[in-house]
């Protein structure tokens, strides 16, 4: 099974053409006809947002696969913090079980109940209330109640019921728009078209593609949107020791060598190149609830299905 999802996670990225899955085409072309027509509902005022009670801006992306959607979620808290707002963030709790609308701080901190994302910024961003609610917008509303000022929406970009303010769409360098198909034929959740509706599109690990591959990703971009993207990368803030589940981060000097390297993201080749930036080699590496696959730096801008 493991070989199976590999070889499809390679044709999705654009890696590997052919069978089998060249015949899930049709699929492609079905959830493109779904998404342009939601998208035409809302549009058009056939279908309405919700109007919420605090500005909201909104981070998502247009793919399925790690964009960096949680550091830029943890960056613009900090920098709301230090603008002297109180903001919070609302997510919808992947990997979770239930649906109810529950706050970080107000439950047993657990993978169960919040997901990996918000238990991870739970833990990081003290004092900042995050509602977890796979209804966005109920999810704006109890962060309404608690005083907060500002929400932030963790992939909030194709969950259009919920009004916003503010629409950021990040991008991966790395494999911006896969094999140029819609799921599950590729990586995309909906055409590249949909990015004019952002208000700010970002790079994100503009630093680990080649430059040339940098600019054409962005002049495919400003050719939908009519500005230019902003680029990003990862920063390491520093190294911390793990000692044990329960047991506070301290915080500590680069690990000895040789060591090894763990990861639980949705695209773990891009830690890989990350450490290997800070020129720090581990001996082996190891990801966990994801698919190993190889970085590309082929992307296709024009959707196919």
């Amino acid at each position: 099974m493991g070989a199976l999802l590999n070889s499809y996670f390679r044709h999705i990225r654009g890696e590997k053409e052919g069978p089998p899955w060249a015949l899930l085409a049709p699929l492609g072309w079905l959830t493109g006809a779904l998404s342009s027509a939601r998208n035409f509902s809302y549009d058009h005022g056939l279908s309405a947002s919700r109007e919420m009670p605090i500005p909201v801006v909104s981070v998502g992306n247009i793919t399925h696969g790690g964009t960096n959607k949680t550091p830029f979620v943890e960056m613009l808290a900090r920098k709301f913090v230090r603008a002297g707002l109180r903001p919070g963030i609302v997510m919808r709790g992947y990997g979770r079980k239930g649906t109810e609308c529950l706050l970080a701080g107000e439950c047993e901190p657990s993978r169960d109940l919040l997901g990996d994302e918000a238990l991870l910024l739970a833990g990081r961003l003290r004092g900042v209330p995050i509602a977890v609610s796979a209804d966005r917008a109920g999810g704006v509303l109890r962060l309404a109640e608690e005083g907060v000022d500002i929400a932030i929406a963790d992939d909030g970009f194709q969950h259009r019921k919920m009004g916003r303010d503010v629409n950021v769409v990040l991008i991966d360098a790395t494999c911006p728009f896969g094999d140029g198909r819609l799921m599950p034929a590729g990586m995309l959740r909906e055409r590249p078209a949909s990015l004019g509706r952002a208000h700010m599109v970002v790079i994100t690990k503009a630093d680990q593609a080649p430059e040339v591959s940098v600019e054409e990703i962005s002049a495919a971009i400003k050719a939908v949107t009519g500005e230019d993207p902003f680029l990003s990368s990862l920063a390491l803030a520093g190294w911390s020791r793990f000692r044990g589940p329960g047991v506070a981060l301290e915080e500590s000097g680069p690990p000895e060598l040789p060591a090894a390297a763990f990861s639980a993201i949705g695209n773990p080749a891009s830690f890989g190149s990350f450490l290997e930036g800070l020129g720090f080699r581990p001996c082996s590496t190891r990801p966990f609830g994801t698919i190993t696959y190889s970085r590309s730096q082929n992307w296709r801008p024009l959707v196919k299905g």
